[in-house]
């Protein structure tokens, strides 16, 4: 391990955080929005009833299942089709690459993704217009986190540091920041990331295959993504509770979710502008 400057993937950070501010001013509440459109809709609709139907394309970013914030976007769509009638409403969920790709041809109008997202590929067609908060985490811009688990017997892991030189497993590829985030944490203890453990990159969707993997021994720790311990249910955590421990837990600071870094902005919903023609006529 090298302690020293931070690495140039702590620079990456701080311009992350930095960009990730700009999204402040935009944020509003996500439930609010299926009611507003309905009501857009309406209006609509009384003024010019011989209007083609909108169409409305929402994609969003592909997490590792149990996701309950996915849940609640699941019904919002579904509150949006009732809601307003000759909607044609297309929904879908992609990992990250794919999901850059459809918005460079243009193939998405609405995007559900965490703001690492946008603030990773930053361009003038994306516009935020909500954030996702739930019972959780009520403030958007305090809700997205990383927690690093390894098994209670371990008695030689009780810090973060002690993780050098060490196996974790992190999702990479899902543009949730969880292992650049631990990376921060690492190095505001006075150590370089750079090398300081070995990491396994795993595939998309594919967390719960970390956390069995901390459980059976096969890897020293895993970083999960924030709250994905109680999306698993009371049931699980109970089952597996006594064999994790939270490593550098932080203490209740506006997040009911069991975590070990600090707290970066959340989910955003982003239009592409310039809408389609259907939707802005709507």
């Amino acid at each position: 391990m090298v302690v020293g400057s931070p690495s140039s993937r702590i620079l990456v950070m701080r311009r992350l955080k930095t960009l990730l501010s700009a999204f402040a001013a935009f944020l509003s509440v996500i439930a609010l929005l299926p009611a507003a459109l309905a009501a857009s809709a309406a209006a609509a609709s009384a003024a010019a009833p011989e209007a083609s139907p909108a169409k409305l394309r929402v994609t969003v970013l592909l997490y590792s299942r149990p996701w309950k914030d996915y849940d609640f976007i699941v019904r919002s769509m579904e509150y949006l089709k009732k809601n307003w009638p000759g909607l044609e409403l297309t929904f879908r969920s992609l990992p990250h690459i794919p999901l850059r790709e459809e918005l460079r041809r243009g193939n998405a109008d609405l995007v559900i993704a965490s703001s690492s997202f946008f603030a990773m590929d930053p361009t003038e067609k994306v516009r935020p217009l909500a954030a996702l908060v739930s019972p959780r985490a009520k403030d958007p811009n305090r809700s997205s986190v990383a927690v690093v688990v390894v098994r209670s017997e371990r008695s030689d892991l009780v810090r973060l540091s002690d993780l050098g030189g060490k196996r974790i497993a992190a999702q990479t590829e899902e543009c949730e920041l969880g292992l650049h985030y631990v990376e921060h944490e690492i190095a505001k203890a006075g150590f370089n990331p750079d090398g300081f453990w070995s990491v396994r990159r795993d595939e998309p969707g594919q967390m719960r295959k970390i956390l069995e993997d901390v459980l059976a021994g096969r890897i020293d720790g895993g970083i999960l993504r924030g709250c994905f311990l109680e999306d698993l249910g009371e049931k699980r955590i109970a089952e597996i509770g006594s064999r994790l421990r939270v490593l550098n837990a932080q203490p209740v600071d506006g997040l009911a979710c069991l975590h070990s870094t600090v707290l970066y902005p959340g989910i955003i919903l982003a239009g592409i502008s310039p809408l389609g023609v259907e939707l802005r006529g709507a």
